[in-house]
């Protein structure tokens, strides 16, 4: 479908469905009641989801004719303009259904196109969320590296500080190194 055709069906749709909202209808009925509507529905191709809904539909169809045979037959009108306002009617009415319908199947199109595109993007996605657990693992062992070098860096920090009990006096060397041949005797040294 174009984005043409997407624009003026979706214009159509707005002006079709201007003002609609849906209501939750609940009313009690007999079990063999509720059955037989369902057994027609699906002679006539509906699912189960739309049974009632199209059942309820089909019986405003069937007393607005009836209304319309009566103002006939009262000579409120003539057959000839209740035919005429009952085809204009007929006529609107298969115009949104050719639209709906193919809205309907241009929508169940993207689907498989979505569906194929999901599908193939299923592996992808698992094979990322195993790297990204691996990733996970790999920080959580960094971290604790991280901070076993930082308790062993504090800890030679410390003996860097503290004069060892077995250090050897420094003797001044004429150069003026004494102090550089200190600190890299402490350093060097292992406990």
């Amino acid at each position: 479908m174009t984005d043409e055709q997407h624009r003026i069906g979706d214009d159509f749709l707005t002006h079709v469905l201007r003002g609609a909202k849906d209501t939750k209808v609940e009313i009690e009925m007999l079990d063999e009641t509720y059955r037989e509507a369902l057994r027609l529905a699906s002679e006539a191709g509906w699912e189960e989801g739309e049974a009632l809904l199209g059942v309820f539909a089909t019986g405003i169809a069937y007393l607005r004719l009836q209304l319309e045979q009566a103002r006939v037959a009262s000579g409120a009108t003539t057959k000839t303009a209740a035919m005429d306002e009952l085809a204009q009617r007929y006529m609107q009415i298969e115009s949104m259904y050719s639209v709906l319908k193919f809205r309907a199947y241009a929508m169940a199109k993207d689907r498989q196109i979505l569906e194929l595109h999901v599908a193939g993007l299923r592996p992808d996605n698992e094979g990322l969320r195993q790297r990204v657990a691996q990733y996970r693992e790999e920080v959580a062992n960094l971290k604790a590296e991280i901070q076993r070098l930082r308790e062993q860096n504090q800890q030679l920090q410390e003996m860097a500080r503290l004069p060892s009990a077995y250090q050897e006096p420094v003797q001044e060397r004429p150069d003026g190194k004494a102090g550089w041949c200190r600190w890299l005797s402490t350093v060097l040294r292992r406990p």
